[in-house]
């Protein structure tokens, strides 16, 4: 007869393989959604471009005459800060088909949007007294758990490469009150989301106008 030890030690290695099947799965599906979702946008930026890129472009370029830099900034703390529209993609897409400093337009962007995650972070708890804000703070708070229970701390860096909007994962953070060190690692992950997208639009971009 086998003791409750021996029995617990057989069946402890088919558990884990059964949990982690499951987590195996879930990963591979996030990753093929993240595949197809920068397939389909590039797909939509070079058709964008072949149906109105001289519009769009001569727009983009009456807002850098209007606002500058500055314009870029501000809409992006805007954006990322206080879940104001228009999104970081709007100053991106400026950015990436206009005529000016491609390089100084993304640089603005990237410490603009860094500083408003952590302007988010601050306001957190103001915010989620709004109900407009708690809705969704709780919305992607359910969510983020979700990842917590199986990344742990890099469930932030993780969700950085979902669709989940920086501003929200800000709050988050604000509202669990994470350490500054994690709070880091949440606003620096932003930057490579920020030149994927801007890559995929310039991309796009050039295939659709070409």
């Amino acid at each position: 007869m086998q003791s409750k030890s021996e029995a617990g030690a057989d069946q402890t290695p088919q558990a884990n393989a059964g949990n982690a099947e499951p987590v195996r799965w879930d990963a591979r599906r996030s990753i093929i959604r993240i595949v197809v979702s920068l397939v389909l946008f590039f797909a939509f930026m070079a058709t964008l471009a072949k149906l109105a890129g001289p519009r769009i472009e001569a727009a983009g370029q009456v807002f850098v005459d209007k606002f500058g830099l500055a314009g870029l900034a501000l809409g992006t703390i805007a954006a990322d800060a206080f879940s104001l529209p228009p999104p970081p993609l709007f100053y991106i897409v400026i950015v990436a088909t206009g005529t000016e400093s491609h390089l100084v337009g993304m640089t603005v962007i990237s410490f603009a949007s860094m500083g408003a995650g952590v302007l988010g972070y601050h306001m957190a708890s103001l915010l989620s007294a709004r109900p407009f804000f708690r809705r969704r703070i709780d919305a992607t708070r359910a969510r983020m758990d979700k990842l917590f229970e199986r990344y742990g701390v890099w469930a932030f860096a993780i969700a950085s490469a979902t669709p989940l909007p920086f501003s929200l994962m800000c709050y988050v953070a604000g509202v669990y009150k994470v350490k500054p060190k994690l709070l880091a690692l949440v606003v620096l992950f932003r930057v490579p989301r920020l030149l994927v997208m801007y890559w995929l639009v310039r991309a796009g971009w050039m295939t659709g106008s070409g």
